[in-house]
């Protein structure tokens, strides 16, 4: 059986050139073979299930394509599929990746340290979310658009991550966590 495949294929396009030149910025072969995979209704653009980047690719090329009225399908495994599944599928991979992270911080942690904040995913957890930006976390009062600051950054990440894997609301940045 062949490898779960996320392609794109091009329909009707207004300029060839502009096709070509868009697809050059996602592949590096030459003019003549995407001119070629167009003609013979090939994808244009592929990549598997797992592989974020290549999904991250297919959506900018989807949406720079039809921005040029040019007529492009997405294809899940021959299938024509569509922009949400591959959002979804850039977000479940996000929420993995934040829960593996947050699952490593709490190894090995004596989980009696972080005990007295528990309020945070128990009792009051739709009160509190997390803010997740590059590794670093940010514990957050969703409905008082407070901060709470945990002076030791180690025991801080500790709580933040017990927070996301408990459940609480995450979110890219303050003003996404404070819009909430």
């Amino acid at each position: 059986m062949s490898n779960p495949i996320i392609g794109l294929k091009i329909g009707t396009f207004t300029s060839m050139a502009e096709v070509i030149k868009t697809i050059r910025k996602y592949r590096s072969d030459s003019m003549s073979a995407i001119k070629d995979d167009i003609q013979n209704n090939r994808y244009i653009l592929t990549c598997d299930y797992y592989d974020s980047n290549g999904i991250k690719s297919i959506i900018s090329a989807y949406i720079e394509l039809s921005s040029q009225n040019t007529d492009v399908t997405i294809y899940e495994h021959d299938r024509t599929s569509n922009i949400q599944f591959l959002e979804n599928r850039i977000q479940s991979y996000k929420e993995v990746s934040e829960e593996a992270d947050a699952e490593s911080e709490l190894e090995q942690t004596d989980l009696s340290i972080i005990k007295p904040y528990s309020y945070l995913w128990t009792t009051e957890q739709a009160d509190w979310g997390v803010i997740i930006e590059n590794l670093s976390y940010a514990i957050v009062n969703i409905k008082t658009h407070k901060i709470l600051s945990i002076d030791d950054e180690e025991l801080n990440n500790k709580v933040a991550a017990m927070m996301i894997m408990m459940g609480n609301a995450r979110f890219d940045n303050i003003n996404q966590a404070f819009d909430a």
